[in-house]
Order: structure tokens, then C-alpha cells, then sequence
């Protein structure tokens, strides 16, 4: 049985390994480090939400997003959803997808944003949830390099 609950400051000790791990099977270089920091980064902000599955004794995925407030209304921002390969398709990234959406109702947020790859599997998730990819907005990005 798969329960959700509120991310602890334990709990990103713990699952940075799996972070590094699953990101460095697909080509990345975390460190342990590195992957601990993002997580408390995130976990840390301030009107941040932060869920775990759990899965027996195991965490098994995660989602950690924030409060982004505006003259009328705060939007719910999604900034990680991971679910360990071995545990996908079982239903656990819609349900903490689903959760956060309901948290960020509750604190009058009127949208969700998230950012994720564009590619047809990550279409098609959360295409099914009803998000859709904005046209109106652009991602930019400029790389900075150290004098």
C-alpha cells in the first residue's frame, strides 16, 4: 500500500541517494551533495510544499512545490515530481500531483504551473492530469560563466 505524507529534513537526507542515482542513470553528475542541497533548497522555501510515497519502508517518489504570490492570487508551482523508476505507471505521480493541487486550492491558488521535458511520455502524463503546455511563455536561458 502506498501512503502520502509531508516531507521531513530526514527524509531529503535519505532520498538524495535516490535522486543522484536515478538522475546518473541517465546520463547526469550528481553528487550525494549536490542532490541533498536541491532537495533542502526546495524543501526550505518559504509557502513550500514538499510530499512523499511511501512504499513499504521506502520512499518511492516525491514532489516539491511552492506558492508563487501575485496582486490577486498566489499559483502553485511545481518544481519536482520523481517517482523511482521501479515504482512509475503505479498511479503515485498522479496522486502527489493531485495532492499538491488540492494543498494549493485550499491556500487560494487559481493555477498550477510546472516545468518538465518535452518529450511524448511526459506529454502524455500530464496531459492526462490537464496541463498543457503554454504558448504565451518561454523558457529562457543564458549560460554564465565564472571570470
Amino acid at each position: 500500500m502506498i501512503q502520502t505524507e509531508y516531507l521531513t529534513e530526514k527524509d531529503l537526507e535519505i532520498f538524495a541517494v535516490s535522486y543522484a542515482e536515478y538522475f546518473n542513470a541517465e546520463g547526469d553528475n550528481w553528487t550525494y551533495e549536490r542532490a541533498y542541497r536541491r532537495l533542502h533548497q526546495m524543501w526550505n522555501i518559504e509557502d513550500g510544499i514538499g510530499l512523499k510515497a511511501v512504499c513499504g519502508d521506502k520512499i518511492c517518489g516525491i514532489l516539491q512545490g511552492h506558492l508563487n504570490w501575485f496582486d490577486d492570487a498566489p499559483d502553485l508551482y511545481i518544481q519536482e515530481v520523481l517517482v523511482l523508476r521501479e515504482y512509475q505507471s503505479c498511479g503515485i505521480g498522479s496522486r502527489l500531483i493531485k495532492e499538491a493541487e488540492q494543498w494549493g486550492k485550499i491556500r487560494g491558488a487559481m493555477c498550477a504551473f510546472l516545468e518538465t521535458i518535452s518529450d511524448s511520455r511526459h506529454e502524455k502524463f500530464y496531459g492526462q492530469l490537464g496541463y498543457h503546455t503554454k504558448t504565451d511563455l518561454v523558457y529562457k536561458k543564458k549560460k554564465i560563466v565564472k571570470v
